[in-house]
């Protein structure tokens, strides 16, 4: 009996410990931590993008801790050709750390949260950040954010090597730290102060703003615009003024022809009768004209 009972403890003890060799077998060939203070609200966002080996059978169980204190992630998601495409997940609260598990059905995972532990109302404003090694690693980015209108910025921990300023016009500091085996930590503190409550995400907004001109010759557009402007008003006031002259000169004849037939219809006549015109210009004459009123011809009377 005895002998029974101890096979039944191995066999369980053995079910128990699959799910935990399944998660260290488990590899990523890239892991980027993105660290963004005060970006888009006034807190850290926290983005893991994890990308699984291409030889990793799909769809796989993905579970990654965080912080329990930052509640649940806003976004939870995989890659596809539309981009992220959210996905179900559980949390798991244990102790200090909520354990975020969803099942992958493509290679690249991304996991987002705000911690409320970086904080607007410090002075200087610090955060502590911890990769705790839930897997191993091939290729570990680790990227800071500064915020706008940061002062005394410093990074503690790894080296990040020199800041860079981005497309975004923001600057970051960013390393690849290499291999991280699964169980190994890692911990940055970074601290600045900042005289604002404005977030760097308000700055995107600001810039795209359309300029306004204000009365009175104000500056809100360009000198150079200024002057196109004008340029290109004279040209539109001198093409008008030689197409209205064009119209005129090309209607004249026919409205001088039209004259010429109303006063023959409405004009006197010679005393025989028969109205006479120029040969030469058309003009009816009066009576008793030899020459012509209109262009001086002699009439052939």
């Amino acid at each position: 009996m005895k002998r029974v009972f101890l096979i039944l403890v191995l066999i369980l003890a053995f079910a128990a410990a699959l799910p935990a060799s399944a998660q260290s077998e488990l590899r990523f060939a890239v892991v980027q931590v993105q660290l963004w203070p005060e970006y888009d609200q006034p807190s850290m966002l926290v983005i893991y993008t994890l990308q699984l080996p291409e030889d990793q059978s799909l769809p796989v169980d993905v579970s990654l801790r965080i912080p329990a204190s930052v509640g649940d992630p806003s976004a939870v998601a995989v890659f596809d050709d539309t981009g992220l495409v959210t996905r179900p997940y559980t949390r798991n609260v244990e102790g200090d750390w909520a354990v975020i598990s969803l099942q992958a059905d493509l290679p690249v995972i991304q996991i987002e949260y705000y911690d409320p532990a970086l904080s607007q109302s410090d002075s200087p404003r610090s955060y502590n950040y911890q990769w705790v090694g839930d897997y191993g690693v091939d290729e570990f980015i680790l990227s800071v954010q500064q915020p706008v209108g940061a002062l005394d910025f410093e990074v503690s921990g790894p080296d990040l090597g020199d800041p860079a300023i981005q497309a975004d016009g923001l600057t970051y500091y960013t390393a690849n730290l290499g291999i991280m085996e699964a169980g190994e930590p890692l911990d940055l503190s970074l601290s600045y102060t900042k005289n604002s409550i404005s977030l760097s995400a308000e700055s995107f907004s600001q810039q795209s703003a359309p300029t306004t001109t204000e009365p009175g010759g104000g500056s809100g557009l360009p000198v150079w615009v200024w002057v196109l402007m004008g340029v290109g008003g004279a040209f539109l006031l001198v093409g008008v003024v030689y197409f209205v002259r064009a119209s005129r000169s090309a209607k004249r004849p026919a409205s001088a022809y039209r004259t010429k037939k109303q006063r023959s219809s409405s004009g006197g006549s010679r005393s025989t009768g028969k109205q006479v015109f120029c040969h030469q210009c058309g003009e009816p004459a009066e009576s008793g004209d030899k020459f012509c009123r209109e262009c001086g011809t002699k009439l052939r009377v």
